[in-house]
């Protein structure tokens, strides 16, 4: 059974109560994953601290978001000791680089963490901030609450508007092909410079 929390590209939560209740289901069934690659812009809802509870559990973190490290392509598990012997049984046997090794371990040093922490926050700041300003455009039916780094807003005519910012250089995630999400675009959180041009954009985007 495999969950990702935050999801994408909705950036929704699921609440810790129904996350529970499907543990309960699958314990002594089934291996359950919790893909927390955004889970350092809502550490609140990490499981992490319920692994005593769950043998059957998986947590599947990356360096790819909060610590910006997409270029090194390197994740891991979490889990218990159990869990983790079966995994060695079953892993691919390509080793990590030691050059990726080397940077995923100052990532995870103290020094890295505050830095990714700082960054988050300031992340999370320009996230509410291109929210609001969204929630303000003509061309905006709804702008979703987000728990990662990452918008998803509906548009009365969504192709037109990411055609329009595709041509003003602007690359966004046109999600029309995912069911249930025409006209809906997720837009990650950039600079203040990217966000204020993704506005600017819009501005000028025939209505």
């Amino acid at each position: 059974v495999y969950i990702c929390n935050p999801n994408n590209p909705t950036g929704t939560r699921l609440r810790r109560d129904d996350l529970s209740a499907l543990l309960e289901m699958t314990r002594a069934r089934a291996i359950t994953v919790i893909d927390e690659a955004y889970s350092e812009y809502s550490p609140a809802d990490s499981l992490v601290p319920e692994l005593a509870r769950y043998p059957h559990l998986a947590i599947i973190r990356t360096l790819s978001k909060a610590h910006a490290l997409a270029g090194i392509r390197c994740g891991f598990v979490v889990a218990n000791p159990d869990l983790i012997a079966c995994l060695h049984k079953t892993i691919a046997p390509y080793p990590v680089p030691t050059p990726v090794a080397d940077i995923a371990v100052q990532a995870l040093s103290p020094a890295g963490i505050a830095q990714m922490q700082a960054r988050v926050a300031a992340t999370l700041a320009a996230r509410n901030a291109l929210a609001a300003a969204l929630a303000r455009q003509p061309q905006v039916r709804r702008v979703y609450d987000s728990a990662a780094n990452y918008l998803l807003v509906a548009f009365h005519d969504g192709e037109a508007v990411f055609r329009h910012l595709a041509d003003a250089g602007i690359i966004l995630r046109d999600q029309h092909h995912v069911p249930g999400l025409a006209n809906h675009i997720r837009i990650t959180i950039g600079s203040a410079d990217e966000n204020a041009a993704v506005l600017q954009a819009l501005d000028n985007c025939p209505q």
